[in-house]
């Protein structure tokens, strides 16, 4: 094993906290990293960082990681040498993660691909609750944020019956608590392949303001822009691999007017194999919310210009496009019974469907 191929390995045992995770109880972690300028040459390594020594990597920990308080966020475009850089390293891990390793040389290749494109490459160890996992996790670091998106991908045998799933949340930061229900639900349920989410508002602009153009010209909306890289990540993996898709989302719900807690969507006019399995089994799971298929009893809210529903449609893959109400995702955020029956009703479904396609 080469020297890199063992940096991408996580660190076990005594090492210094950092002052920012000192209260989090979370074990050796973040290893491998690059300078995320994508100055350093291939091989150049900083130091493994074990954050702790008590276990893995908790929830809390890793939310902090992907969306850390106070760095500065300006919109950055990404040129498409970068983007076809991305696509292939995300593609590599993605290849590599049944077997949970990186051949000979790949590791290196890795690092050095994700340092061109300004992100940080490491191998984690998480924890939540009993369950203990391994991934691998690319990211922008340091303390600006320019909308690249963040990947959390799976190491290891699943065992799914169809299309690995990948969940994602593209607006954190808008559709408040998505990305962290989001990250619950990937660490948890041990059903998702990987986790994509974005890393900066959705409609943040290149000075650092946020400004909606309702024309639709907003660049850093991962969901809504077809050369965002969060964007382009996913359109390929639908085209090369059997995957389908799980989006969260938010939105303010008028109560008096009747709207559901729950909207599901294909993001098309018609239900999905799996959409359509996804609402009954969230009926059937959460009884006291109401829950609605988009299409069918509510006319609003079904993603029908999301691009990653797009590529799915294209590619004949599931898609399946969640809106939750703010009060189900504070719920969700709090109650760890309600996200567990809500998680095994959203992935049970998805994968049982996701056997047939979406074709």
């Amino acid at each position: 094993m080469s020297r890199d191929e063992r940096a991408l390995e996580p660190t076990r045992g005594a090492g210094p906290r950092r002052a920012a995770l000192s209260k989090v109880a979370i074990g050796a972690a973040l290893v491998a990293t690059m300078d995320a300028t994508g100055c350093a040459s291939a091989g150049e390594l900083t130091r493994p960082a074990a954050l702790a020594e008590e276990g893995a990597v908790a929830v809390d920990a890793l939310s902090k990681l992907l969306w850390p308080a106070g760095v500065k966020q300006r919109w950055a475009a990404s040129s498409e040498d970068e983007l076809r850089e991305l696509e292939a390293l995300v593609d590599l891990l993605m290849r590599r993660a049944e077997q949970g390793e990186l051949r000979r040389g790949e590791a290196r290749r890795a690092l050095a691909m994700a340092a061109r494109v300004g992100l940080e490459l490491s191998s984690v160890e998480t924890q939540a609750g009993q369950r203990r996992m391994q991934l691998w996790m690319l990211r922008e670091a340091g303390e600006r944020r320019r909308g690249l998106g963040a990947y959390l991908i799976r190491r290891g045998p699943l065992g799914v019956r169809g299309d690995e799933l990948i969940l994602q949340a593209p607006h954190p930061f808008f559709d408040r608590h998505t990305g962290v229900i989001a990250l619950h639900l990937f660490l948890e349920q041990g059903a998702s392949r990987a986790l994509f989410v974005g890393s900066i508002h959705r409609y943040r602009r290149a000075d650092g303001s946020k400004r909606r153009d309702p024309a639709g010209d907003n660049p850093a909306d991962p969901a809504h822009s077809l050369d965002h890289p969060f964007a382009r990540v996913s359109a390929t993996l639908l085209r090369r691999r059997k995957i389908q898709l799980i989006q969260l989302h938010g939105f303010a719900r008028d109560a008096e007017a009747g709207e559901p807690e729950i909207i599901v969507s294909a993001g098309s006019e018609l239900p999905n194999h799996a959409s359509a399995a996804v609402e009954i089994g969230l009926l059937t799971a959460l009884e006291s919310v109401d829950t609605s298929h988009y299409g069918i009893s509510v006319e609003r809210l079904g993603g029908t210009t999301n691009v990653q529903g797009r590529a799915a449609r294209a590619a004949k893959r599931c898609f399946v496009h969640i809106e939750l109400s703010e009060g189900l995702r504070e719920r969700l955020l709090s109650e760890a019974w309600t996200r567990a029956r809500f998680g095994r009703a959203l992935f049970e479904a998805s994968e049982k469907e996701g056997a047939r396609g979406c074709r």
